[in-house]
């Protein structure tokens, strides 16, 4: 839990709240560099390492509009990439990321007892001025 606090006091954490009790949504975590999973790959990108929805607002879209913050976020920013994993067993979520426009391009295992995961990125166009 204080690896999440410190998470979260550094920014990297955004939130979707709605309604009147203003309950959190969905969860996206921003990283600018994620070394434990991409290791040193070449170009300017953002992470995705967590997109969380609550189950009760599944299905309106809010995991493709956080997808497309991070997208802008990034354009802005010109990085040239988002990047993210999920777990390679995970191939529902997997094919979701394929829909929004992530290219499969790699796997990775870990021996420090992670689960095997796929690797996705998706090429961003710059922004026009």
């Amino acid at each position: 839990m204080q690896q999440v606090h410190e998470q979260i006091r550094d920014g990297q954490w955004h939130v979707v709240r709605a309604g009147q009790s203003q309950a959190v949504q969905a969860a996206v975590r921003v990283l600018q560099e994620d070394p434990e999973v991409w290791g040193d790959r070449a170009g300017a990108a953002l992470f995705v390492h967590g997109l969380v929805v609550d189950r009760a607002a599944s299905g309106q879209g809010i995991g493709v509009q956080l997808l497309r913050w991070v997208e802008e976020r990034a354009r802005r920013g010109g990085v040239r990439w988002v990047r993210l994993d999920c777990v390679a067993s995970n191939g529902r979520l997997r094919d979701y990321y394929v829909q929004q426009g992530f290219d499969v391009v790699g796997d990775k295992s870990f021996t420090n007892g992670w689960s095997p995961v796929v690797l996705l990125e998706k090429a961003l166009s710059p922004v026009r001025r």
